[in-house]
């Protein structure tokens, strides 16, 4: 029994006299995720979209592309992006195409936070007419 508190003890003591270094706020930390967004319109996926991310941003930046950060690409064929290599934080996505199918620019946007725990992210970017 007293080996199993020393032990305890000693595991104590070994972790916090840890050097821990001090990360300064606003410092952007990498996440390791990916970032797949696919755009549909009417359950359709949509070919052919320029896709934007404002990172930051709690509250919806519009549909400007000037309000975003930066346009990531643009969505041929699968109509689908994959992002590597963005930090912890919140986010909005935006995306901008024209559907074929339909004959309509569209347009739609998704805020998605990044955390330790998120793991990479596949989801759906609901795009509608303008």
């Amino acid at each position: 029994m007293n080996s199993k508190i020393t032990l305890f003890v000693l595991s104590i003591l070994f972790f916090s006299a840890c050097d821990k270094t001090d990360i300064p706020p606003g410092t952007l930390i990498p996440a390791n995720t990916r970032l797949c967004l696919t755009m549909k319109h009417h359950a359709d996926v949509v070919e052919d979209t320029e896709v934007y991310i404002k990172l930051n941003s709690e509250e919806f930046p519009g549909y400007s592309g000037f309000a975003y950060d930066t346009l990531i690409m643009e969505a041929p064929n699968a109509g689908q992006v994959c992002i590597e290599g963005l930090v912890y934080g919140n986010y909005w996505a935006m995306a901008k195409g024209f559907d074929a199918d339909w004959g309509d620019d569209v347009q739609g946007a998704i805020f998605f936070e990044l955390t330790q725990f998120a793991g990479d992210l596949d989801t759906v970017l609901v795009v509608n007419e303008f």
